[in-house]
């Protein structure tokens, strides 16, 4: 599964998700938005999950709560990060790394 960044011009492939991977994490923040896209690039499974029965199973078990905001938090850090290096390796030439 390919995680992308979708520009006005251009598709930016920020991270490949394989099996056990994590996406859709976006659908937890109450419709504030999507913020990368997913493409499969073979076949897939994927388990899906109602994210207001989501939420609401974790209002009910704080614990199972913590523990999935957790991980979601350590998946949007990693992306973030990979989206960060792809930045800089499109904008940044050697000669501008060595202060040319």
């Amino acid at each position: 599964m390919a995680i992308e960044l979708a520009g006005r011009l251009e598709v930016l492939r920020v991270e490949t998700v394989g099996p056990g991977g994590e996406f859709g994490w976006s659908s937890m923040l109450h419709g504030a938005g999507r913020y990368f896209q997913s493409r499969a690039l073979d076949g897939v499974q994927a388990l899906a999950f109602a994210a207001a029965d989501l939420r609401q199973m974790c209002e009910e078990d704080p614990r199972f709560g913590y523990a999935l905001m957790t991980r979601l938090l350590a998946v949007v850090a990693e992306r973030l990060q990979a989206t960060r290096l792809q930045i800089v390796d499109m904008h940044w030439t050697p000669a501008k790394r060595a202060g040319a």
